[in-house]
């Protein structure tokens, strides 16, 4: 099973791939890791490149989310341009930089499954995505069929244009959601997830897939040993990632580092976890 994580090229994503590298460590699994990165001319923090400076496997591409207004469209994009360039074969699992491996995936017979996530429903989405019960109308035609995915797909025996199609309707959505909004400064986040979502109701009638709910999980979970902990939501009130974005032009950051916050407090297993993952890269 070889795993891929998009990421562009600036200390806020360096040291969370230095994390997630430090936990593939942890599995024997390094060499397992594509990372694709989205070119930027942030300068880097030498703190955060131990383990980048070793890794092997990597793809550099144009940062097409920044070109496009969109950051989070480099995701689909990486992903098809890793399948075009075969730099990754399925089985494959696509993953996001703010996860550290808890398990192993392992392979699963369907040719797609994914992470559910009861929030991500169609309800939701159609209030940042209006035109999105049309564009399943023009597909299957059944709006019950809408999948509520997280972040952790795994694919095996799909075919590879089904790639460029996510990169097509994140698209397709991002360019209604500009034209819906056209003064707002930043595009909804969640966008890309709702396209991976219309390709894959592309597929359905064609293809068998499956649900989860054991791929992912968050620092605040208990004796749930899913395959990745995802700490997109942080740890409140001590941990967020946000305030370690090392953003120009100022590099503002609550410290120097997120390490030690991260280790600060450990009330449940996930956390108690990061904070191992932390003691062994920093060691």
């Amino acid at each position: 099973m070889d795993y891929i994580v998009s990421a562009e090229d600036t200390p806020y994503y360096h040291w969370q791939l230095e994390l997630l590298i430090e936990s593939f460590k942890k599995h024997g699994l390094q060499d397992r890791l594509l990372i694709a990165v989205a070119a930027s001319k942030t300068p880097a923090e030498p703190n955060f490149t131990k383990n980048l400076s070793k890794h092997t496997r990597f793809l550099a591409h144009d940062n097409m989310g920044r070109k496009r207004g969109y950051p989070h469209l480099n995701k689909p994009y990486a992903v098809a341009t890793a399948v075009n360039k075969k730099e990754i074969k399925q089985p494959f699992t696509v993953i996001e930089p703010d996860m550290v491996m808890y398990w192993p995936m392992e392979v699963e017979p369907e040719a797609m499954a994914f992470q559910l996530k009861p929030s991500f429903n169609l309800d939701f989405v159609e209030q940042h995505a209006p035109k999105i019960r049309e564009y399943i109308e023009m597909g299957t035609g059944r709006d019950d069929l809408w999948f509520p995915i997280g972040s952790v797909y795994t694919f095996n025996g799909m075919p590879d244009e089904f790639f460029g199609r996510v990169v097509s309707w994140a698209e397709m959505l991002a360019f209604d959601h500009y034209k819906a909004h056209p003064d707002l400064q930043s595009f909804w986040r969640y966008l890309e997830r709702a396209g991976w979502v219309l390709a894959m109701l592309d597929y359905i009638k064609y293809l068998p897939y499956k649900g989860s709910h054991t791929y992912e999980m968050s620092l605040l979970d208990h004796e749930a040993y899913h395959n990745f902990i995802h700490y997109a939501n942080g740890q409140p009130p001590v941990f967020t990632k946000a305030l370690f974005k090392f953003e120009p032009p100022n590099y503002l950051a609550a410290g120097r580092s997120p390490f030690a916050t991260l280790m600060q407090e450990t009330p449940t297993t996930s956390a108690l976890f990061m904070k191992q993952i932390v003691e062994s890269y920093l060691a």
